[in-house]
């Protein structure tokens, strides 16, 4: 994936991408997305299966949770993380994690994936709501998130949950390190 390029902040730290604006842009970078994900070996955790952390661990920076995988997705799944609406219809379903450096510094990159409720959602190049954002290795991933911001979908980052969903996704990473090295992925998606 390619660093992306910023336009002026749209609201607070948040920043905007240029394409964001564009459902057809946001999809071709999700199905970027899922390509790499493939091709790094289709790791998938279920976040039900993941063991709960000491709430100390969200505070962990990312190079300090003792994650080997260069690249995974949690899936979630309605119900298990806060709603992005009022309405319950738009919840977190997902986020791929990849290992990348920017600007010559290592960290992780991040897609979130919001699903719909009533909707299966799949893994596929047409599903655009997503939004993305770099998190510094030096950093936990609430922190990396509140510092850098993430870019994306508006009605992800106009929800009102989204500080918690913020630290709901720092739990989560979270959980994938802290257990290491008796967790092992759910299991590797093919298809």
């Amino acid at each position: 994936m390619n660093d992306p390029r910023f336009s002026d902040p749209k609201s607070g730290h948040r920043l905007g991408l240029d394409h964001f604006e564009d459902e057809s842009a946001r999809s071709r970078l999700h199905a970027e997305v899922i390509r790499k994900w493939n091709n790094a070996g289709a790791i998938l955790y279920d976040f039900y299966e993941l063991p709960e952390t000491i709430n100390d661990a969200c505070e962990v920076s990312f190079s300090n949770l003792g994650i080997d995988d260069d690249a995974f997705l949690i899936r979630f799944g309605e119900g298990a993380s806060p709603y992005l609406d009022e309405k319950h219809e738009l919840f977190l379903d997902g986020v791929f994690v990849f290992k990348q450096t920017y600007e010559g510094r290592e960290g992780v990159f991040i897609t979130l994936v919001a699903g719909q409720t009533g909707r299966v959602t799949e893994l596929s190049e047409g599903t655009s709501r997503i939004a993305s954002g770099w998190i510094d290795a030096d950093r936990s991933v609430d922190d990396g998130l509140a510092h850098f911001g993430l870019v994306g979908d508006p009605a992800i980052l106009g929800s009102k949950n989204l500080f918690d969903v913020e630290m709901f996704l720092g739990n989560a990473i979270a959980r994938v390190g802290a257990c290491r090295p008796t967790l092992r992925p759910s299991k590797s998606y093919n298809g």
